[in-house]
C-alpha cells in the first residue's frame, strides 16, 4: 500500500510510547439513559444502572460512570484522561467538571472524537475515582457510540490518537482508490462515446483509434 512505510514509521514508535497508557476496563463502568446532574457525584447508588457491555439505547441523553484507580499516573509528567466518543458531553471526576466537548443543549458534537483532559494531582492518591460522562446524541448520527476512556501521560495519549487517525486514513483508502479507478475508466469511456458520435456525424472522419477494436488498428 502506498502509505505503508509512512504508517510504519509513525505507528512503531507510537506503540512503544502507548505502553505508558491504559484503558479503563468496561467491567468497571455502568450506564443509564436519562439526564440528571446529580449522577455526577462520587457516591451514588448504581444498582439500577446497566453494564457498559450492553451499551445501547434509543435515548438521546445518557450517563456513563466508571470506577478507576488513577494512581499509576503519579509518575507521569502530564497525567491525562482521554475520551473516545462521538457525541456531545461533559466530563466529571468525583463530581467535579473537568472538561466538555460539543453542545449538550443541541447535541451538536465536535468532529474531534478523541480528546484528552489533564488529571489534577488530587485524583492520583490511590483512592477510587469516579469518571462520569454526561452524553447527548442526535439520532441521525447512526446510533449511540460506546465511550472509551484511556489514562496515561499526555504524550502517550497523543500517540494513541495518531494511531486512530492513521486507521481512519487506511479505511478511507480501501474505498477511495477503487472508486477513483472506476471513475477514471468511466470518464475515458464517456470521452470515447462522444468522439465516436462526432465521427459518425461527419462522414469524412474516421472513428477514433482509442475506441476501435485492436484488430481494426492492424488492418485499417
Amino acid at each position: 500500500m502506498r502509505n505503508l512505510w509512512v504508517i510504519l514509521l509513525i505507528a512503531i514508535p507510537s506503540f512503544a510510547i502507548a505502553e505508558s497508557s491504559f484503558v479503563i476496563p468496561r467491567e468497571q463502568c455502568a450506564w443509564r439513559a436519562g439526564d440528571d446532574p446529580a449522577w455526577a457525584v462520587q457516591n451514588l447508588d448504581e444498582s439500577g444502572w446497566k453494564s457498559l457491555f450492553g451499551f445501547g439505547s434509543a435515548a438521546t441523553r445518557v450517563w456513563v460512570r466508571c470506577h478507576a484507580d488513577l494512581s499509576p499516573l503519579r509518575t507521569s509528567t502530564d497525567p491525562s484522561l482521554q475520551v473516545w466518543v462521538e457525541g456531545a458531553y461533559e466530563l466529571f471526576l468525583n463530581g467535579q467538571l473537568q472538561g466538555k466537548s460539543g453542545n449538550l443543549a443541541t447535541a451538536d458534537r465536535s468532529v474531534d472524537t478523541v480528546r484528552s483532559y489533564p488529571v489534577p494531582a488530587a485524583f492520583l492518591n490511590g483512592g477510587p475515582v469516579v469518571i462520569a460522562l454526561r452524553l447527548a446524541y442526535r439520532p441521525y448520527y447512526g446510533g449511540i457510540d460506546t465511550p472509551e476512556f484511556r489514562a496515561g501521560d499526555s504524550l502517550s495519549l497523543r500517540a494513541m490518537r495518531a494511531l486512530r487517525a492513521l486507521e481512519g486514513v487506511d479505511y478511507v483508502e480501501v474505498f477511495a482508490i477503487p472508486l477513483c479507478v472506476v471513475g477514471v475508466i468511466g470518464l475515458l469511456q464517456l470521452a470515447c462515446f462522444f468522439l465516436t458520435a462526432l465521427a459518425e456525424t461527419f462522414s469524412g472522419l474516421v472513428s477514433p483509434a482509442c475506441c476501435q477494436p485492436s484488430g481494426a488498428l492492424l488492418f485499417s
